[in-house]
C-alpha cells in the first residue's frame, strides 16, 4: 500500500497537571456524594459546579487554559471557552458507567486526581459504530491486531492527568472490579456569549434567549 490516510481522526488530549493540588484533593474527598445515579452510573457529587469553589481556583484556571489551548491548537477552533458543570464522579466496587456523551457541551474533560494499580480505564467508542452497525461486517484476519478493526479504545491515565475530547464522542467506564473507589472529576465546557459565526448563518447568541 503506497499511502494510507486516516479520515477525520478524533483527537484525545492528554495533559499532566504540574500543580500541587493536595489541598484541593482533600476538599474533594470531604465533598458530599449523591447515590441517585445507581450502579450503572455510580456516584456524583452533590455540588455539580464544584470547581466554582474558591479553593479550586488554581486547578480550575489550569484546566480551562488547557482546554482552551486544545480547542485552538488541536481543533483549530476560534472560540473563548468557559467551564460549565464540573462534578466529582465515583465508581464504587461493582459499579460502572454506561456508554454516554455529554449533551449541551462542546468540549468534555476528565481529571484523574487519584489513580491506583488496576484503576479502571475509560473506554471510548467509535461514534459511527455506536449509532448503527455497518451494512457489512467482514471476518477479521487477526482480531487482536489492526487499529481499523477496533470499535473501542481504552485509556488508563496516570495520576494528575487531564484528558480532553469533543463532547459528542461516546465513552464509558467498565465495572470497577477492584476493592477501591474509582475517583475522577468530570468537566463540561461551552464558548462564552456566542457559538459560531454570524456571516455563516450559524451563530448562536446566548443573550438573545435571556
Amino acid at each position: 500500500m503506497k499511502q494510507v490516510i486516516d479520515l477525520f481522526p478524533l483527537p484525545l488530549g492528554v495533559i499532566e497537571c504540574p500543580l500541587d493540588i493536595k489541598e484541593i484533593v482533600d476538599f474533594f474527598n470531604k465533598s458530599e456524594m449523591s447515590s441517585e445515579q445507581g450502579n450503572i452510573y455510580g456516584l456524583v457529587s452533590e455540588d455539580t459546579y464544584i470547581l466554582d469553589n474558591p479553593i479550586c481556583k488554581p486547578l480550575a484556571d489550569w484546566i480551562l487554559t488547557s482546554m482552551q489551548n486544545y480547542a485552538e491548537e488541536i481543533l483549530g477552533w476560534d472560540e473563548n471557552f468557559k467551564l460549565s458543570q464540573t462534578w466529582l464522579t465515583y465508581k464504587l466496587p461493582g459499579q460502572r458507567h454506561e456508554v454516554h456523551t455529554h449533551p449541551n457541551s462542546m468540549l468534555a474533560g476528565v481529571f484523574y486526581y487519584e489513580v491506583y494499580d488496576d484503576y479502571p480505564a475509560i473506554t471510548f467508542h467509535n461514534p459511527i459504530v455506536s449509532f448503527g452497525r455497518p451494512t457489512f461486517q467482514a471476518k477479521p484476519k487477526d482480531p487482536n491486531n489492526g487499529k481499523y478493526l477496533k470499535d473501542t479504545l481504552s485509556f488508563t491515565p496516570n495520576p494528575n492527568t487531564l484528558i480532553i475530547f469533543p463532547s459528542n464522542i461516546p465513552h464509558s467506564v467498565p465495572v470497577n472490579n477492584t476493592k477501591q473507589v474509582r475517583k475522577a472529576l468530570g468537566i463540561n465546557t461551552l464558548p462564552l456569549k456566542t457559538i459560531g459565526n454570524k456571516k455563516s448563518l450559524n451563530e448562536l447568541d446566548y443573550s438573545r434567549f435571556i
